[in-house]
């Protein structure tokens, strides 16, 4: 159970320097072991949460909104990076994640297709501009492109997407 003491908004220069990635263990069971829950953008919402669910229990998450239920599923599915702690879960292909509300990042239409990974990994992994309006024909979604006005158009997605454009590139 966490408490409304633990909910604390973390300064962003601080939450980089102090804290370092965690680690992701393969195991059938599920266990966050001093983990911080933080968003993308900084906010830490839970200092360190430590858990454990094994395979066969029942487990009922529940708290206020914003107080990080959404966020641990993001970590548990590596949406989010962890930055401390051990994770241990069972690989990807054996769980499934299916979330209440898509997370749609902040950013530009390309960040959207290319998300969890950034602009840079993108082109690391020789990923091209290219490649990914074939992605966007391939789901019948290149007239977004031209709507949006390009891959580096930014908007509030949430409000101009449905949702249905989660993009998984390996």
């Amino acid at each position: 159970m966490v408490n409304q003491s633990t909910v604390v908004k973390a300064d962003q220069k601080q939450l980089t320097m102090d804290m370092k990635r965690g680690e992701i263990i393969e195991s059938p069971n599920i266990k966050f072991e001093d983990i911080p829950i933080c968003t993308p953008n900084g906010d830490l919402l839970v200092e360190k949460l430590s858990f454990e669910i094994k395979p066969g229990m029942n487990c009922i998450i529940t708290g206020p909104n914003g107080c990080g239920k959404s966020s641990l599923f993001r970590i548990l599915g590596s949406l989010w990076p962890i930055f401390g702690g051990k994770l241990y879960r069972p690989s990807l292909d054996k769980m499934f994640y299916i979330p209440q509300r898509p997370y749609l990042p902040p950013g530009t239409l390309r960040d959207q297709v290319i998300y969890p990974h950034a602009k840079l990994q993108m082109l690391r992994r020789r990923i091209s501009d290219e490649d990914i309006k074939q992605l966007l024909k391939d789901v019948h979604l290149e007239y977004l492109i031209d709507r949006e006005g390009g891959l580096d158009a930014m908007n509030d997605w949430n409000d101009v997407l449905s949702g249905t454009l989660i993009l998984t590139i390996k």
